[in-house]
């Protein structure tokens, strides 16, 4: 996983607040998995892809002013952190894409 950037909202706001008023629908809350992060306790919640990257908004469990967006190369990759560490924002650093998309196969002078 990567670190994108914090965002920093200028009022308190739910994250499915967040979501319809930018209307970024569907969304969901990835797993029931808390990360502490710099000593904050945050949820994962996934949106669309955009620009066929895929990116988890990290918002905090209480007073919601700001979140933490992360690209992630796999889509289980949140699996894998554990609940019980303290993160740094240092400690998400890009892996290479482990996915391929079906259309990066595809030979398209083949399909004339």
């Amino acid at each position: 996983m990567r670190y994108v950037k914090t965002v920093h909202l200028k009022e308190h706001i739910r994250p499915a607040q967040y979501f319809y008023s930018l209307h970024l629908v569907p969304f969901r809350k990835v797993s029931s998995k808390r990360l502490n992060i710099e000593g904050t306790i945050y949820n994962l919640w996934s949106f669309p892809k955009i620009k066929k990257k895929d990116y988890l908004a990290a918002f905090p469990l209480e007073k919601i002013d700001h979140f933490i967006v992360l690209e992630y190369t796999d889509p289980y990759q949140y699996l894998t952190l554990s609940s019980k560490k303290v993160y740094n924002l240092d400690d998400f650093k890009m892996e290479t894409r482990r996915m391929e998309y079906i259309f990066d196969q595809w030979n398209y002078s083949e399909m004339e």
